[in-house]
């Protein structure tokens, strides 16, 4: 007769004793960690506006941001593999949008920001006259 034994493992490098069980939060209300009693966690870092910079789990999927002053998104990369990057006129109004795919999308836009012209890799479009 052949015994076997089943065993459960916790990956303790995981179990990340320096974040309490539950949420905390920045001043402003913002996730930072977040723990269960399983042991999943993660943790978030914010700029000085509460907006998230990076972001990192238990399972080791990790994201993380670069922004412009006004907060707005400037490149995501994550643990994947996968990318974006925006650029944006000074007005914070997009202008080009690429990621890790080969997908990319591009606006013209008039001095007052107004869409002129949408291109994509998929396709070609022109604005309609409003």
């Amino acid at each position: 007769m052949i015994a076997t034994t089943m065993a459960t493992t916790t990956n303790q490098a995981n179990t990340r004793p320096d974040i309490p069980l539950g949420y905390t939060r920045d001043p402003h209300g913002n996730v930072l960690t977040f723990k269960n009693y399983d042991g999943y966690w993660y943790e978030c870092t914010r700029d000085p506006h509460g907006n998230e910079m990076t972001f990192k789990n238990s399972d080791g999927y990790w994201h993380e941001y670069t922004r412009d002053a006004q907060g707005k998104v400037l490149t995501l990369k994550n643990s994947g593999g996968y990318w974006h990057e925006y650029t944006r006129d000074p007005n914070g109004n997009e202008l080009t949008y690429k990621r890790s795919d080969g997908y990319w999308y591009e606006y013209t836009r008039d001095p007052e920001g107004n869409l002129l012209e949408f291109r994509c890799s998929a396709s070609y479009y022109k604005s309609l006259s409003v």
